[in-house]
């Protein structure tokens, strides 16, 4: 029987580097972006939401501890190191997700670039264009 993945699940094995490189390129490929982007948004609030209760979490078990006086120090200290490790951890996957969510930002906007029919040299003609009325503008004594 075949296993049906969807794009979350691709999205978060391309997270931890264990997707195949076509699912890789399917996740970044233009009917996908949007909806890569939307997973990865999604992933990135549950970790923050993660930051949260385990935040609060922590402060009811520290006042848990301390309610048990010098017993519960031990314990508290123990669950504080505990935390910080994940911390770390979730703070590195998350630092993933946003590097992650800029590559699909980039991605969609090069689309919506080509799609709208705007040329990404038209700036660059725009302004060597501009600089050559300001030549001339100068070169009969008109100041900007």
């Amino acid at each position: 029987m075949s296993e049906t993945r969807t794009i979350e699940d691709i999205a978060r094995d391309d997270l931890k580097g264990s997707c195949n490189e076509d699912e890789a390129a399917w996740l970044r490929s233009g009917e996908v972006a949007k909806s890569w982007r939307s997973c990865l948004v999604t992933f990135k609030q549950d970790v923050e939401k993660q930051f949260a209760l385990r935040k609060a979490d922590l402060g009811t078990f520290q006042q848990e501890c301390m309610r048990r006086g010098e017993s519960g120090k031990q314990d508290y200290f123990q669950e504080k190191a505990d935390h910080e490790e994940w911390k770390a951890q979730a703070g590195h996957y998350k630092c993933l997700i946003e590097k992650r969510i800029q590559e699909a930002k980039k991605i969609i906007a090069e689309l919506s670039d080509s799609d709208s029919g705007r040329d990404s040299s038209a700036a660059v003609r725009i302004a060597d264009a501009l600089e050559r009325i300001a030549d001339a503008l100068e070169s009969r004594g008109d100041a900007l």
